[in-house]
């Protein structure tokens, strides 16, 4: 690889996600690190690859006073190149303080297929470059899949439309501002939810039926994709991991009721695991207000939001902002999922009680 004026702390990637299986028990489906990574330090850097993957190129933050996640565009001079993204190396879309422009030129890689909504020369150009792995990209969101099964997509454009109007659809409920495409890979095997990294969303291969092909249904995969793209946008040190994937939830739920109305959420527990605190955020969404909680959200998405250092910080945080939020002490509700600290209690004595129809319900 060959660039003239890279900025510091820049990098290659080979392969889609970093994701590591090693506390995972075995067996594995794959061999547990399978991403390279090199530094840029001088004009020409030489890389290699056991396993081969997608380029992937990336300013990292490495010091606290730099700006972070900074975008590059790279302008590719070399025939023989493999196409390539701009990777961000965070758990969430953190806003973009500039662009720096890269010239960069690749030598003995190749191209690898690609399905680009609305521009299907693209694809054209590369179906039979022989790489196994292809992405397919909407306005909104990059998703990483086999090529074999990218072949199969008959509709690229209406897939694509679908997908960006759920993401827009999600993003104006949560109040995020879209900063740059969402990824998503499929990867034949992953680590547990709870301990695997949020960004890219990494989804087994099973899923691609219910996201690709099956997409006009309310199906498990594309609940747990918007799940997913939630809780990755929402903000960091705000919510503990139980109250961001209770959210994640309840927005998938909400974004399912508004596609098809025949959604029956009472039965959603017999597909996912759901997490304490779904049920009583539902029924403060359902049966309170249905505005408590993209208020709550819009706040939290603030620049000057508080954000805070533990997990117990963080609950007690969302209880008291929830029932502000509703002008409502829904403590005697909540209590039912998670304990409650004794001294918020106090504090929001004062609020009006919790409708009895409500407790009882």
């Amino acid at each position: 690889i060959k660039s003239s004026d890279f900025p510091r702390h820049m990098h290659v990637q080979i392969g889609s996600h970093t994701d590591s299986l090693i506390l995972k028990q075995g067996p594995w489906k794959r061999w547990p690190e399978i991403v390279s990574t090199f530094d840029i330090t001088q004009n020409e850097t030489k890389v290699s690859s056991s396993f081969g993957g997608i380029v992937y190129i990336y300013v990292s933050n490495e010091e606290e006073d730099e700006n972070e996640n900074d975008e590059m565009e790279v302008e590719v001079e070399h025939a023989n190149h493999d196409e390539h993204e701009i990777l961000n190396d965070g758990k969430s879309q953190n806003s973009i303080e500039f662009c720096t422009k890269v010239r960069m030129s690749f030598e003995n890689f190749t191209h690898y297929p690609r399905i680009v909504y609305q521009n299907p020369s693209v694809y054209e150009k590369t179906k039979n470059s022989g790489a196994p792995w292809g992405e397919l990209c909407s306005n909104l969101i990059i998703i990483t899949m086999l090529s074999s099964e990218l072949n199969k997509i008959s509709d690229p454009d209406d897939l694509c439309a679908f997908l960006d109007k759920e993401i827009e659809m999600m993003c104006s409920y949560i109040s995020y501002k879209i900063i740059r495409p969402y990824r998503l890979v499929f990867d034949v095997d992953k680590v547990d939810d709870n301990i695997s990294s949020d960004y890219p969303v990494v989804l087994l291969l099973d899923m691609i039926p219910d996201i690709i092909f099956n997409y006009k249904s309310p199906t498990i995969g594309l609940f747990t994709l918007i799940k997913s793209l939630v809780i990755v946008s929402l903000p960091e040190n705000r919510f503990d991991a139980c109250t961001e994937t209770a959210l994640g939830y309840i927005v998938a739920t909400i974004l399912f009721k508004a596609n098809w109305p025949e959604f029956d959420t009472a039965n959603l527990s017999k597909y996912v695991k759901l997490p304490p605190i779904y049920n009583e955020l539902w029924i403060v969404h359902s049966r309170i207000n249905n505005q408590i909680i993209p208020v709550l959200l819009s706040k939290a998405q603030l620049p000057d939001a508080e954000t805070y250092d533990s997990m117990e910080e963080m609950w007690t945080a969302f209880i008291k902002d929830l029932c502000q939020t509703a002008n409502c002490n829904l403590i005697p509700l909540l209590e039912r999922a998670r304990p409650i600290p004794l001294g918020l209690m106090e504090t929001l004595s004062n609020l009006p009680k919790c409708p009895e129809r409500i407790l009882k319900g």
